[in-house]
């Protein structure tokens, strides 16, 4: 895993524009890499970039995103992961609602 940030990197934007191309969208965005340094897959999907995979849709495309590339990740690991990432987006979607119910007008509170 390699993060490319130009906080601490020079030189970003033409290894950028060569991974991703003319594409925009947020971060983070992801692309899996063959030996070779071509693109297997990005977190590019159907709605754009999914950026850390939340919405089911997300968490489907990212889950995709290994299974057409693993070659040392198991079908469990996999399936794990899927598991914690919904765990995790069920959680934040409860904290949201709760915040909502507690503060429907949407103020800051002090």
């Amino acid at each position: 895993m390699l993060s490319i940030s130009d906080e601490h990197l020079s030189n970003v934007e033409p290894v950028a524009k060569r991974l991703r191309g003319d594409a925009s969208g947020g971060i983070p965005w992801m692309v899996i890499l063959d030996n070779n340094g071509d693109s297997l897959a990005t977190s590019d999907g159907p709605s754009g970039n999914i950026g850390y995979p939340f919405e089911p849709t997300e968490i489907e495309h990212f889950i995709d995103m290994l299974k057409r590339t693993s070659r040392r990740i198991s079908s469990e690991e996999i399936a794990q992961l899927k598991s914690t990432l919904e765990e995790f987006a069920e959680a934040k979607r409860k904290e949201r609602e709760a915040a909502k119910l507690s503060n429907p007008s949407g103020a800051p509170t002090p």
